[in-house]
């Protein structure tokens, strides 16, 4: 007996576009599969054509895509909203952005670069490093720029055992 298969609904399809969106710019499976709550072997097969998605996954897997928010961190010389390629790559932002937050109240940027001079952020427009220069970052702070009103905790909390 042959099985009638009714074509993809337009949220499936979305998804499933968007995911191989994301694949293109150094997303990893891993990283698609934690945004949208889907597995990683799922991502996978969607990604390649091999395997469709429900509609009603496919509607909760885009909500949670919508919800996930950039990244802001200084970058050459100006505050920018960035879209991390990993959570260890969000980690490391809400690191800088603490050690900055603690420079600005001590008024001494020079640990900044010692700490954070090597370090690489991957996102989805490339690599891009931290800036550290402490006279840059004594500027930015002269022009209002480094005023941070919310903390930025981009670290996962702990989970609860």
């Amino acid at each position: 007996m042959v099985r009638s298969s009714r074509p993809p609904s337009p949220e499936s399809v979305a998804l499933a576009d968007e995911i191989r969106r994301l694949r293109e710019p150094k997303f990893s499976v891993r990283e698609i599969a934690r945004r949208t709550g889907i597995s990683k072997s799922h991502v996978h097969n969607i990604s390649i054509g091999k395997r469709g998605i429900s509609a009603t996954r496919a509607v909760e897997a885009s909500e949670r895509l919508s919800r996930e928010r950039p990244a802001f961190a200084i970058i050459d010389g100006q505050m920018r909203a960035i879209d991390p390629a990993s959570r260890r790559d969000r980690q490391k932002i809400g690191r800088y952005m603490r050690a900055i937050k603690d420079a600005k109240r001590a008024g001494d940027y020079r640990d900044i670069r010692q700490r954070f001079r090597r370090t690489v952020i991957r996102t989805s427009e490339g690599e891009f490093r931290f800036e550290t220069d402490p006279a840059v970052l004594l500027e930015l702070d002269d022009a209002g720029i480094l005023d941070i009103d919310e903390v930025f905790h981009y670290e996962p909390a702990a989970r609860a055992a």
